[in-house]
């Protein structure tokens, strides 16, 4: 068969090159099981249709989806567009070429395949600026190069409407192709969830969600079996759009294990309301994984308020340690105060000094350092960072004045801390405890999971989030200034009191 003879040359060639080269250009070879999912999808049963694969690797893709024409539909003619710009396997790849085109002949089908050895995004830049849909390909399917790049490079200057930040170029693949699509034109990329929140694909998000009907996402509950031998830290999904007018008022999301289950895959249906969030300018999209995130989602959309339109905005600690070494110091001394770290975290409140800490633990308090120095008032601290074996995501601690003898006090840039939009407030001390309960609630960190599959925690999404309004956390924090465990499972406890959950399940 096709696929498995095209597979064959892309695994030899794998066992032949070096990971870290295709590393260094974003290459990850997709398995024979994932092509032969992602040409599946595919719904186009015209006579002639216009196929188009960018960054085409091996030629696996298109080979699983001519496999597929061949076998389901009524398709009679082909043009094939291949993009690739790596010398390394462009010899491969003139090779499958002529498989592909013989296989297609052999079952009666005419076929004009094209080969550009060009980077696909600036070669067809001139087509990004104008204003109307080109109307060129009638399905494109693609596993696009993962690799960031500068928003100064060429590519992110061709599509600068689209890119804030620094872009990564798999998103810039999407754009393109959804652009070249024809009215009714799907596209079917396996491509990393991290475009789905995060300020970086702000633009691209709300343009892609705005042009490109999204009908289906399949997600992989094992991130590390999707490509086989390569280290992926990043969630991956498949994505299926239609290029129309008239949008579906759902979405199907299907889930698999691993790559052996994919002929046994759960299903549901999600509505884009639930999951793309348009009343903020951020355009989110919540990517549950069962009927109980469903639940969740609800539940937390129904919350009326954010952190920032409440009066609060999380911000970033100043410090960072390479660009600051001078100022930080290892003991104390009269000119020093307390940097604290996500080290001195123990049971959701501060322990500083960490006498088993090896990082410096103080820093210099002299006009240099002023700007990174901070009132020793009561704070909300948070976790940026967490491990992808760690249980929760989001992980706040209290840091309490009065547990600490110094007027002030500085941040290491792993931490975030919650402030008020007016700096020099301090913040109500009941509501500070109303806040840190809902943080460190399994409620939030699973909704912070469905929206965000990394594992930083931004302090974007979270001001953007959902949040109760201030009676509630009034309320939520005189009871928690009550408890004098405040871990988890007793902040989950509140919310539930106060929402009256009892008779709600979610996944916590």
């Amino acid at each position: 068969m096709l696929l498995e003879k095209i597979n064959k040359t892309t695994i030899e060639y794998i066992k032949n090159s070096k990971k870290k080269d295709r590393k260094k250009i974003g290459q990850f070879f997709t398995p024979d099981s994932v092509a032969k999912y992602m040409s599946s999808l595919s719904n186009i049963d015209n006579r002639e249709v216009k196929i188009l694969d960018p960054g085409t690797g091996s030629g696996i893709l298109t080979a699983a989806l001519c496999e597929k024409i061949v076998k389901e539909s009524k398709i009679s003619k082909i043009q094939i567009d291949f993009y690739e710009n790596d010398e390394k396997i462009i010899p491969l790849l003139e090779k499958n070429i002529l498989i592909i085109k013989k296989y297609l002949q052999n079952n009666n089908i005419k076929v004009n395949i094209n080969l550009f050895k060009e980077n696909f995004i600036l070669f067809n830049k001139d087509l990004w600026s104008k204003p109307d849909k080109n109307n060129v390909y009638d399905i494109v399917i693609a596993n696009p190069p993962y690799k960031k790049i500068k928003k100064s490079s060429p590519e992110s200057q061709a599509m600068l409407s689209i890119v804030y930040g620094q872009p990564n170029i798999y998103f810039l693949f999407m754009a393109m192709a959804a652009h070249l699509l024809k009215n009714n034109g799907e596209m079917i990329f396996i491509i990393p969830r991290s475009f789905s929140s995060g300020a970086y694909f702000k633009k691209f998000r709300e343009w892609f969600f705005n042009e490109i009907d999204i009908t289906n996402l399949h997600l992989f509950i094992s991130r590390s079996d999707v490509f086989k031998n390569e280290t992926v830290l990043q969630e991956t999904i498949i994505l299926k759009g239609i290029n129309r007018k008239e949008f579906c008022d759902e979405i199907l999301i299907t889930e698999s294990k691993d790559l052996s289950n994919l002929d046994k895959i759960e299903k549901y249906k999600v509505s884009k309301e639930l999951m793309i969030e348009r009343n903020t300018d951020n355009y989110f999209m919540k990517i549950p994984t069962d009927e109980e995130d469903i639940s969740l989602l609800k539940f937390i959309n129904e919350w009326s308020s954010t952190l920032t339109n409440l009066g609060f905005k999380l911000k970033t600690g100043p410090v960072v340690k390479f660009r600051n070494e001078k100022f930080i110091k290892n003991k104390p001394a009269k000119n020093t105060v307390p940097l604290i770290w996500a080290n001195h975290f123990k049971e959701n409140k501060i322990e500083f000094p960490n006498k088993n800490m090896k990082k410096p633990q103080y820093i210099i308090n002299n006009q240099e350092t002023k700007k990174m120095l901070l009132e020793n008032k009561d704070y909300l601290l948070l976790k940026r960072f967490t491990s992808k074996e760690e249980k929760k995501r989001i992980q706040p601690a209290l840091y309490l004045s009065n547990q600490f003898d110094f007027s002030q006090i500085s941040l290491e840039n792993h931490l975030n801390y919650l402030a008020t939009t007016k700096n020099e407030d301090k913040i109500n001390k009941i509501e500070l405890y109303g806040i840190y309960t809902i943080l460190n609630s399994s409620f939030v960190d699973k909704y912070y999971r469905i929206l965000n599959g990394n594992t930083q925690v931004n302090a974007s999404e979270l001001n953007s989030m959902p949040f109760p309004n201030k009676n509630k956390i009034k309320e939520i924090g005189k009871l928690a200034m009550d408890n004098k465990n405040l871990n988890t499972y007793q902040s989950n406890e509140i919310i539930k009191y106060v929402f009256e959950l009892d008779s709600i399940k979610f996944a916590i």
